[in-house]
C-alpha cells in the first residue's frame, strides 16, 4: 500500500487516475479524499468526500471521514 509506505504523492497520482476512470465510484472518491486529508489538504479532501457521500449516502465510513475532515477545517456544525 502506497499510503502505508509513506508514498503519498504516488498514492495521490494513482487515486486521481482511479477517480478519472471511475467518476461514479464513491470508494475512489473517498480514498482520494482520505489521502488528501492525510497530507493536510483538507479543502480538497472535503470536496472529494462530499462527492463520495452524494454517490453513496448510506456509507457510514464516508460520512465519518467527511465529518473528520470538516472538523479539521473548524466546521463543527457541518461535521455533525
Amino acid at each position: 500500500n502506497l499510503v502505508r509506505a509513506g508514498r503519498f504523492i504516488e498514492a495521490e497520482r494513482h487515486l486521481r487516475q482511479e477517480v478519472m476512470l471511475q467518476p461514479r465510484s464513491s470508494q475512489a472518491c473517498r480514498n482520494l479524499g482520505v489521502v488528501l486529508g492525510g497530507i493536510g489538504r483538507w479543502m480538497e479532501a472535503v470536496r472529494l468526500l462530499r462527492r463520495a457521500a452524494r454517490l453513496d449516502p448510506a456509507d457510514a465510513s464516508i460520512a465519518s471521514d467527511l465529518g473528520q475532515a470538516l472538523l479539521r477545517l473548524g466546521d463543527r456544525a457541518g461535521a455533525m
